[in-house]
């Protein structure tokens, strides 16, 4: 895990990526075949009733390498932790998640995985939403230029600012309005910065995805 926050207003979030490294080998996935569930249930970012979701997730990587991760990458943008990184939760912000085990399995047919079932992760489930976006000084992909920049005209960032303060007793959390976009407290970064925690980054606002995506001359 990179700290970037040299220079970065503490007060802002930091927002939950991909490594810069990460390739589909690394990236969990979560066949419909497998699920009955649909990982829609996890995009609201409301509370569910505690059951057995039974989720199976597939991932072409030795279970070796999957157990250096801390947090998993996933697609869908799913939060997939290991005990390390769900006891620091539980200690700074318990009321801000909710919990599923799941089921990790070696991708069927992928020659380099030898074939495991891992126990050792569980889905975090967040359920705070933060209305955490700078309309003025972010930029977005409008529904309608004519409109102002508010988020019912809105498609999705471009480049992406925070709100500071916005996150107030709240440590990890959802965006109100796009609830794909995950982002943590500053203070829970530096303790799982502190923790040694690895798989993925928190980035500040100004080096998140959509930036290098919609500007990498920047990055060059």
């Amino acid at each position: 895990m990179l700290d970037l926050t040299k220079g970065y207003d503490p007060t802002k979030p930091l927002i939950y990526e991909f490594p810069l490294d990460c390739f589909e080998d690394d990236v969990l996935a979560f066949p419909r075949t497998d699920n009955i569930t649909d990982s829609r249930i996890f995009y609201s970012g409301d509370p569910l009733e505690k059951q057995d979701y039974q989720l199976i997730f597939r991932i072409n990587k030795r279970e070796e390498k999957l157990l250096e991760s801390d947090i998993v990458p996933a697609y869908y943008n799913l939060l997939i932790v290991n005990n390390r990184v769900l006891n620091i939760l539980n200690k700074v912000c318990p009321t801000d998640f909710q919990t599923f085990p799941v089921t990790i399995k070696s991708r069927i047919g992928k020659r380099k995985s030898k074939a495991f079932i891992n126990h050792d992760y569980s889905l975090v489930h967040i359920i705070k939403k933060v209305d955490s976006i700078d309309y003025v000084e972010s930029e977005f992909l409008m529904m309608d230029n004519s409109k102002p920049k508010e988020p019912g005209n809105v498609l999705g960032p471009i480049r992406l600012r925070f709100k500071s303060n916005c996150m107030k007793e709240t440590h990890i959390a959802k965006d109100s309005t796009f609830k794909s976009i995950i982002f943590i407290s500053a203070h829970l970064f530096h303790i799982l910065y502190k923790s040694d925690i690895k798989g993925v980054e928190f980035m500040p606002d100004y080096l998140c995805f959509y930036e290098r995506n919609n500007y990498p001359e920047l990055f060059r």
